[in-house]
């Protein structure tokens, strides 16, 4: 009995951890998307950058595609954790400025 205890609390702390982990992706990815729709000097920068990137990969469509999207979520996460400033926070306060009609 306590050996399925066991094993069912490593699997929920598994979870857990997991989903935690999957959440902080999907925010740095949300936060790092709203700047750049909200920027247009960032969007086109990062725009030509990701560009110059997709053109020097090497492989197929799959392997081309898989390869950017994992390059965009590592710079989100790279983004949300700069220690310049979050894009988290950034995103935020971009939003906020935008409701408050100063962007």
């Amino acid at each position: 009995m306590w050996i399925v205890s066991g094993v069912l609390a490593v699997i929920a702390l598994w979870e857990w951890s997991h989903i935690r982990f999957l959440n902080r992706k999907i925010v740095n990815l949300v936060s790092y998307t709203a700047e750049v729709l909200l920027d247009d000097g960032m969007r086109q920068d990062q725009a030509a950058k990701f560009r110059g990137f997709i053109q020097g990969l090497n492989g197929d469509a799959p392997a081309v595609s898989t390869q950017a999207t994992y390059a965009l979520g590592e710079l989100a996460d790279r983004l949300a954790a700069a220690p310049t400033g979050s894009s988290i926070l950034g995103a935020h306060s971009m939003i906020w400025g935008v409701k408050q009609g100063k962007r």
